[in-house]
């Protein structure tokens, strides 16, 4: 494995969304700032819609937790438990609790699919807009964990997962235009 993807590594197996001080935020926003500035200015419709995201996102994840919680005691299922598609509540009824860990996979992979879909936007929208989205997410989950909103930490996670989507999807779309531009050249 080479010293690059060492330190990679490294930094991934210490990260924390609580940081954005952190040497892996510092490597996404140096990635995504070859496509965007990183800094804005961004429109308050943005940051709206983005914001809207979240809540929306952190409600029903929220309510899955709550929903399918083995637990009589009104305690709802962790954060990590919802997106990981896991109970490890104790239960004497193992049928349920299977039945319940389906349940929740199936609803929060839905849920991320859906707000994936949201941050990508319609046909309206560039790769860049997904981009902007994908990021504006990313640092509002920093604030958001940092308030310890539930579904902060797994927002994040999403979030990046979109901008390494919006950024492979430029890079080929560049790419590809490239090649058209050599070929018609040629």
């Amino acid at each position: 494995m080479s010293r690059r993807m060492q330190n990679l590594t490294k930094h991934l197996s210490t990260f924390q969304l609580k940081d954005p001080n952190s040497a892996v935020f510092d490597l996404v926003e140096r990635h995504v700032g070859r496509f965007l500035d990183t800094a804005g200015p961004w429109d308050k419709s943005d940051f709206e819609i983005v914001s809207g995201l979240f809540k929306r996102f952190s409600s029903e994840l929220t309510g899955i937790a709550a929903n399918y919680s083995l637990s009589h005691k009104n305690e709802m299922l962790s954060e990590e438990e919802v997106i990981a598609g896991t109970i490890i509540q104790k239960t004497s009824q193992p049928r349920t609790r299977k039945e319940h860990m389906t349940k929740v996979r199936e609803m929060s992979d839905t849920l991320v699919k859906v707000i994936r879909l949201e941050l990508e936007g319609g046909e309206d929208r560039t790769l860049e807009d997904y981009l902007k989205y994908a990021w504006l997410a990313w640092e509002l989950s920093f604030v958001e964990v940092t308030k310890e909103k539930f579904g902060a930490k797994s927002f994040g996670w999403l979030a990046l997962g979109a901008i390494f989507d919006a950024v492979k999807m430029i890079e080929d779309h560049d790419a590809m235009e490239l090649r058209s531009l050599r070929s018609r050249r040629g």
